[in-house]
């Protein structure tokens, strides 16, 4: 019994170290001491900073891109230190960072593609993961919006009707006859042609007398305008024998279209609202001042290798009518091919136009010696939209112009959809004298539009002496395509009826380069202003604005005037925003390209973006026949169509 007794002695003898160590070891766990505690209290404080970054996702080339590392943080709340790196940047990039160290710094995204940039931010212990951004830097945006291409008719005359979109853009749809056609715009839009007959006309003279060096009071201005107007109408109608009588008719209906609503808009009117620029330029070489710039981009230039057109139309507005008026044109006539216009009602003629076929055309106004005054055949107007009514081809709408009867100086850009190639005729007069070079000839044409304009009674009302026909499509005279492959650059330009054809695959001749850079290099450089290079460097691009590339078209126009200096620095600064984008154009980048002096983007015009377009920018693709129009205002948005919604 005793011994049971002084067991638990000897058990607590046994495990009462253990017990101890056990009881030390929960206290030290369970109280740290100072110093421990001081341990873990800092290696809390020392957490990682987090790196943020706040950078724009897309930016425009030309743009500062400003940065912002102020959104990092640090746990504990202590001062941060940043340190950033440009981490990659496209070819040809020099840009760099203004202050790697600065919370907010900048660089300036001098060449378009991808820019990723990294940051890592520290708090004296610590460093922070790195941060990153990627910046995609665009060619650029367009100043304007591309509106709805859904018209909704507002008014109809038979098969046609005028339409407009969720915008306000208008568009006429014209279907029918030559003389239905006209009757229906007359009905449609009767104040916009009397406007451009009678305001526009009258405003655009009165506006460019002073540019050949006519310059009067504004009331000694208006009275003289008003004595040229009968001599200018009585010129114009000298000329309506060169006129297609298809044209004829549709500018009758034009006339009796406005007279059934109230206007009073007379045949000769219109007429001279078509005819009157060659006729004034035939007098007054450069009288009207008209500025354009074009281009083409087909096959490796492009996104997708579709052929694009764009055209820049730098038309005097008249005192703002033409911009109070212009709208898009479809037309479907019973002769030759439909197509789609940037113009105004009152216009039979067209400045920009593309077909069914995908052929398209614009004009450019050039100066020469090798003019005919007075006796101008059917004026470019005219011209361009034969071209696109009725050349199903290339070499169809070559031919058309080519065999034509011209007086004035003219550039035209012609794009085929089909083929993906385009071209630009360099023209002069087709002959000094008129046609079969017989002064008789001459004088018979004179007197017989001045007879008709006299004695309107004696002629009824259709009749046109010896009127010219339009070629049927499929039937242009002989241009074939071995003849147009030699124009486009594999043997000599050859000048046939003053149409010499500079087409994607032409290349100065090397004699002229070496001749103009030796003059450069001795410090001459008056010859390469007289004599200008071409600026393309690829064959899917070409080009044109307002003077002569080809040697002897180009010496026919020995000058250094201003507007010459003016043309050459539009050509270059179009095609380097081409070469820039080379094998990247779509759609988007064309629209950006042809609208390159926007007020929004360039004060060639100023910095008004609220001023009238002069005239329209326009883009066609010609694969898939859409047109877009920039047209009106500089803050209204692009009108938008396509050709094939109308014809199906």
């Amino acid at each position: 019994m005793a011994d049971l007794v002084r067991a638990p002695g000897r058990f607590s003898r046994l495990f009462r170290p253990a017990v101890y160590s056990l009881a030390l070891l929960l206290l030290i766990f369970a109280y740290p001491l100072p110093g421990a505690a001081q341990a873990g209290t800092k290696t809390a404080a020392n957490r990682r900073p987090v790196a943020s970054i706040k950078a724009p996702e897309e930016a425009v080339k030309g743009e500062k891109v400003e940065l912002d590392g102020t959104g990092s943080r640090d746990p504990e709340g202590e001062n941060l230190t940043f340190l950033w790196t440009l981490a990659s940047r496209p070819p040809g990039s020099a840009a760099e960072l203004s202050d790697p160290t600065s919370p907010k710094p900048c660089f300036m995204a001098d060449v378009e593609g991808v820019y990723r940039v990294k940051l890592v931010v520290s708090d004296g212990h610590r460093t922070s993961r790195p941060a990153s951004a990627r910046i995609d830097v665009l060619y650029g945006r367009l100043s304007n919006p591309i509106s709805s291409d859904l018209y909704l008719p507002v008014a109809s005359c038979g098969k046609s009707y005028l339409a407009e979109n969720e915008a306000g853009k208008r568009l006429l749809y014209l279907e029918g006859d030559a003389y239905r056609r006209g009757y229906a715009a007359g009905r449609l839009c009767p104040r916009s042609v009397y406007r451009m007959t009678h305001d526009f006309i009258f405003n655009l003279i009165a506006e460019m007398l002073p540019g050949v060096g006519i310059d009067l009071d504004p009331q000694t201005i208006r009275d003289l305008v008003r004595f040229l107007w009968p001599v200018l109408q009585l010129i114009v109608t000298a000329n309506m024998d060169a006129v297609p009588r298809e044209f004829l008719e549709e500018m009758r209906g034009l006339s009796d279209g406005c007279r059934e609503e109230g206007y009073d808009v007379t045949f000769q009117d219109v007429l001279t609202l078509n005819l009157g620029f060659d006729v004034l330029e035939s007098v007054f070489v450069g009288f009207a001042a008209i500025f354009c710039n074009e281009f083409a981009a087909s096959g490796n230039a492009t996104l997708d290798g579709r052929t694009f057109h764009g055209r820049d139309f730098m038309f005097p507005t008249g005192g703002g009518v033409f911009s109070d008026e212009a709208l898009l044109i479809v037309h479907r006539p019973e002769n030759g091919f439909p197509f789609i216009a940037s113009a105004a009602p009152g216009f039979v003629g067209v400045p920009t136009a593309l077909n069914s076929q995908g052929v398209s055309c614009g004009m450019d106004m050039v100066a020469s010696v090798l003019f005919r005054p007075i006796i101008t055949g059917e004026g470019t107007l005219l011209l361009c939209r034969k071209a696109v009514q009725y050349g199903g081809s290339l070499e169809e709408a070559v031919s058309l112009i080519r065999d034509s009867d011209r007086a004035v100086p003219w550039l035209y850009m012609l794009a085929d959809g089909k083929s993906g190639q385009a071209v630009v005729l360099e023209t002069t007069a087709s002959s000094l004298a008129p046609p079969e070079d017989l002064f008789k000839s001459y004088l018979s044409r004179f007197f017989s539009g001045l007879l008709q304009a006299l004695f309107p009674w004696l002629f009824p009302q259709g009749s046109v002496s010896r009127p010219a026909e339009c070629c049927a499509h499929g039937t242009p005279s002989n241009l074939t395509a071995p003849d147009l492959r030699a124009a486009l650059g594999e043997a000599g330009v050859p000048d046939e009826q003053g149409v010499m054809v500079r087409g994607m695959a032409y290349t100065d001749p090397q004699g002229l380069v070496d001749l103009l850079r030796r003059m450069e290099e001795n410090g001459n450089s008056t010859l390469g202003q007289i004599l200008p290079l071409q600026g393309e460097s690829h064959p899917d691009l070409v080009a044109m604005t307002n003077h002569y590339v080809l040697l002897w078209k180009a010496i026919t126009f020995p000058s250094l005037r201003p507007q010459k200096a003016d043309s050459i620095w539009r050509y270059l600064t179009m095609l380097g925003l081409l070469e820039e984008g080379y094998g990247r154009i779509d759609h988007l980048r064309g629209l950006w390209t042809i609208d390159f002096l926007n007020p929004a983007r360039c004060d060639y015009y100023g910095t008004d973006t609220t001023q009238s377009v002069k005239g329209h920018h326009v883009l066609m693709d010609n694969t898939s026949r859409e047109m877009w129009s920039l047209h009106g205002y500089y803050d209204q948005p692009w009108a938008h169509a396509d050709l094939d919604d109308f014809l199906r």
